[in-house]
């Protein structure tokens, strides 16, 4: 019977083969352990094996699970040779239900689990459920920190919220099955003072889930200090030797997550009390006096206590001791009622020995790493000097004294560090590194829009003129804070306002500089983003001079561009609006751009090209594994890129009514901002990403949301996509060229609905997606319609490109119903078919000329003859065909050091 489904396994009709791979996978659980090394078993392997790469995929589903089954039956079964095959196909699958099979019936070993965790950004939301489903089988105490930090970071926030449930039912499992419903254990098992914001989304999900009761808990725990805190904590002197204060990350972190949780329902419960009436109001103002209650029964009588044990943990440093110590000052600054004088004087007294007192200095380590809750000065992350401002602005109360007293204790910290400088030396410079943290924190934290002291002014006087003579170690503090206050208006002292140029030019110089850390370019990205969207790309253009000899980030790599630069320079040569009747809005908006300075030093579009380098970078690599080991920060850099200038074109429609309003360009132009939206489109097809799941994850995310804000977004898409289909013809890499992926993926996103996202169009005329897109069609296919001067393997990847074109025009031809519109496309159709020679190509020309023409009435008024004649005109200086050889043949070169292995046909995630 074996050797008979052996054959039906290799029958040439599809569903015999998945019949008989049916009654193997029910078969096997019922056969003997002893057959497992049997000849016939071993056949019977190879067949499934086989049947792995079947092109039917319901036959290589069926193989899944048959084979999944027969792992059992052999005895080395976690080892064997089809779990390498089931792994690769994992990798290389297109099928979402063959994905879904092999997840759920691939065993958990330490071999296959990161090939697992990879699916948790597979690009199908039930892959990713099945896949953190599946991992409830492995142990929480087996898995690597990281991949338990992975599993709650991307499951808990996943757009989909199916995969948030599938996430939250593992961490409910992880809870109950591995903790034995013990959530301290949970916590410790985390490392909270290494991640801490994995262990905030754990709790949320527990609380969400029903799982834990934060109330509950509370009162737990404070019948278990007994007398409250002070208790526990405060010994009578702190600063006696051989004290010490026993208080774990995780402790900490557990007291901080119910206290906040529940102070922040008691202001809910307080405040729905207090906006409704009757019976209503009364049952949640007894919730909201429950919580009040626990709090005070936790809290009582501890200000002494609190601070004393915040001084002994700094005391004995490290990592662990300083993140107790933060949760502690942010539990008692958020919970803790700080009316009582005494207890103020105690916390104002305990915040001057922390900055004053030396008594952590034997702890500084050497090393500064920019990570950890330490102090910066010690290599930290600036959490610690974040932590003590907003508990001074809890006990102070108000921003200006808060300040005042600060900048006291900071006067104090210089003189008892030695720090005051009198003739400004590097060495004094470098020395005042240690006092920046805190000024600069300080300033990040106060919210201080509204005040011009002359102490504000003091303190920012010195934070730029430490940022005019700062040294690698004290630029991402500086640059954190500059762009942390750079973000929006209100941000902005006003003393720091007349300063904003300076502050522009210093991001823009730190985001140019090849020899800058990763960590500190990423932090510039962001602040020159932050700047664009609040104040525009000129004003910050006029301030940052950039020089372009500075832009080589990667000078030791030779840079292979995606032949968008080239693209890009053609584009003044294509009409970037074909269609009458644009609205007025429009009309000023190239009338305010007219008036305005050539912008060939845009600091979006240098962003553009250096993104466009480091993919050319990527691609000279042969393999996957090639790019996987070139520097990380490169990997990094790109993210922050990606990110930037996607939050700008989202927010692109915004600044252009802004601009027109304002009279002042806080736009990004047409001309660059296409070339942007080319670079995205290109990103997310570009070989060099397909090892970055994160960036094609968030590119999807940004193209979603981007053509269902409004119609506009559609057209804009369409009329960057010429360049970005002529972009990616020069890419190689996978088996579907980028090109034809592209033409794809676009086609995909213009049948999206739109709908409106808070910006005005009742007076926009624009055409609809169809429209635009068979024009764009016919405009890439003259592009590519000559092929004199490319060798043979150019020639195939135009083919291919025209004939999905070709294709997509017999998908739009339905939605084209107005005359004139039929007109044009037969105009634009005659000149297409009078210079493609491809036979396949006309075919589905032809049809979709069938299509029109039987769409057009022949009663019916047909278009001008003047109209038709500059129609033709038109498109005879969008696509001149001598143009085309130098575009292709740029694109080929590109393509010979671009190409990548075969096992890059996975499924983009």
């Amino acid at each position: 019977m074996l050797k008979e489904l052996i054959k039906c396994c290799t029958h040439s009709e599809a569903h015999v083969r998945e019949r008989a791979c049916q009654f193997l996978q029910t078969l096997f659980p019922g056969l003997q352990q002893d057959l497992g090394n049997n000849e016939i078993i071993a056949d019977l392997k190879d067949v499934l094996i086989q049947r792995l790469s079947d092109r039917d995929a319901k036959v290589r589903c069926a193989a899944t699970y048959a084979l999944c089954n027969l792992l059992g039956m052999i005895q080395d079964g976690m080892d064997s040779e089809p779990i390498s095959h089931l792994l690769n196909a994992l990798d290389c699958e297109r099928s979402l239900g063959v994905r879904v099979a092999i997840i759920s019936n691939l065993p958990l070993t330490e071999g296959t689990t990161s090939s697992v965790l990879e699916r948790t950004l597979d690009t199908s939301q039930e892959v990713r459920c099945a896949t953190y489903l599946k991992l409830r089988q492995r142990p929480l105490q087996t898995l690597l920190m990281e991949h338990k930090v992975l599993l709650v970071m991307r499951g808990l926030r996943d757009r989909t919220s199916s995969v948030q449930d599938a996430a939250q039912t593992l961490v409910v499992h992880w809870l109950k099955q591995d903790c034995e419903s013990d959530l301290l254990q949970l916590i410790g098992m985390l490392e909270p003072e290494l991640n801490c914001d994995a262990v905030e989304l754990v709790f949320k999900a527990l609380v969400s889930a029903g799982a834990v009761e934060p109330l509950a808990l509370l009162k737990q725990e404070a019948a278990q200090l007994g007398h409250g805190f002070v208790k526990m904590l405060s010994p009578n002197q702190p600063n006696q030797p051989g004290k010490a204060c026993h208080i774990s990350s995780a402790q900490a972190m557990f007291w901080w997550l119910l206290c906040s949780s529940a102070h922040k329902n008691a202001s809910e419960r307080s405040s729905e009390a207090a906006s409704t009436s009757g019976a209503a109001a009364g049952a949640l103002a007894a919730q909201a006096a429950a919580f009040y209650e626990a709090l005070d029964l936790f809290v009582r009588d501890s200000a002494s206590g609190i601070c004393n044990a915040i001084l002994l943990l700094v005391a004995q440093g490290g990592n662990a001791s300083f993140f107790s110590a933060i949760k502690l000052l942010e539990l008692a600054g958020a919970c803790m009622d700080w009316a009582d004088r005494a207890n103020c004087d105690i916390a104002l007294g305990a915040l001057e020995s922390l900055i004053v007192s030396p008594q952590h200095r034997g702890c500084e380590q050497t090393t500064r790493t920019g990570k950890g809750p330490q102090p910066v000065s010690m290599g930290g992350d600036g959490s610690w000097e974040m932590a003590l401002v907003r508990f001074m602005k809890a006990v102070q109360g108000n921003d200006e004294s808060c300040l005042m007293f600060y900048l006291g204790i900071l006067d104090k910290a210089k003189e008892a560090w030695g720090l005051v400088v009198s003739d400004g030396g590097p060495r004094d410079v470098e020395e005042n590194m240690r006092i920046l943290p805190y000024l600069a924190h300080g300033l990040h934290a106060l919210h201080l829009a509204a005040l011009s002291t002359s102490c504000m002014e003091q303190s920012l006087k010195e934070l730029m003129s430490v940022v005019v003579q700062s040294t690698s170690f004290s630029s991402l503090v500086i640059v954190r804070t500059l762009q942390a206050q750079c973000f929006a208006a209100a941000g902005l002292v006003p003393c720091l306002r007349h300063k904003l140029p300076s502050v522009m030019s210093y991001l823009s110089e730190t985001f140019s500089d090849a020899a800058e850390a990763s960590v500190v370019k990423v932090q510039a990205i962001q602040g020159l983003g932050n700047l664009v969207l609040v104040h525009g790309v000129r004003a910050v253009d006029k301030a940052a001079a950039v020089r372009s000899e500075s832009w080589d980030l990667l000078s030791s790599c030779e840079r292979e561009v995606v032949g968008l630069d080239l693209a890009a320079d053609q584009l003044s040569k294509v009409t970037l609006d074909s269609a009458k009747g644009c609205n007025q809005e429009r009309q000023d908006e190239r009338q305010l751009e007219r008036s305005l300075p050539p912008h060939q030093d845009c600091i979006v579009l240098k962003m553009r090209k250096l993104l466009s380098n480091l993919c050319g970078v990527a691609t000279t690599d042969k393999s996957r594994k090639g790019f996987k080991a070139l520097d990380e920060g490169c990997i990094v850099i790109t993210a922050a890129l990606t990110e930037t200038l996607a939050r700008l074109m989202l927010h692109q429609e915004l600044q252009l009514q802004m601009s027109i309003r304002t009279q002042q360009c806080l736009h990004i132009p047409d001309d660059i901002a296409q070339q942007v939206l080319a670079q995205l489109l290109v990103l997310q097809v570009h070989p060099a990403t397909e090892i970055m799941p994160p960036i094609r994850q968030l590119l999807t995310a940004f193209f979603e949301d981007f053509v269902k804000r409004s119609i506009v977004n559609k057209r804009r898409l369409c009329d960057c996509a010429m360049l970005a289909i002529q972009a990616a013809s020069g890419l190689g890499g996978s088996k579907v060229p980028p090109a034809v992926q592209v033409v794809k993926y676009i086609s995909q996103l213009l049948e999206e609905p739109s709908r409106e996202a808070g910006i005005d169009h009742e007076d926009a005329v624009v055409p609809a997606g169809a429209g635009s897109m068979h024009e764009l069609a016919m405009r890439v296919l003259l592009r590519l319609s000559h092929p004199e001067g490319h060798d043979a393997a150019s020639g195939v990847k135009r083919l291919e490109v025209q004939r999905e074109l070709s294709k997509l025009l017999l998908s739009l031809a339905p939605s084209i119903s107005e005359s004139q519109s039929v007109k044009a496309c037969l105009v634009l159709l005659e000149r297409c078919s009078s210079v493609i020679s491809d036979s396949a190509t006309l075919v589905h020309l032809r049809a979709f000329r069938k299509q029109l023409e039987d769409i057009d009435e022949p009663g019916e008024v047909g278009i001008p003859e003047e109209d038709l004649r500059d129609m033709i005109e038109r498109i005879s200086k969008q696509c001149p065909l001598e143009q085309h050889n130098d575009v292709v043949s740029d694109c080929h070169d590109q393509d010979q050091g671009s190409k990548m292995s075969t096992r890059s046909q996975r499924p983009r995630c």
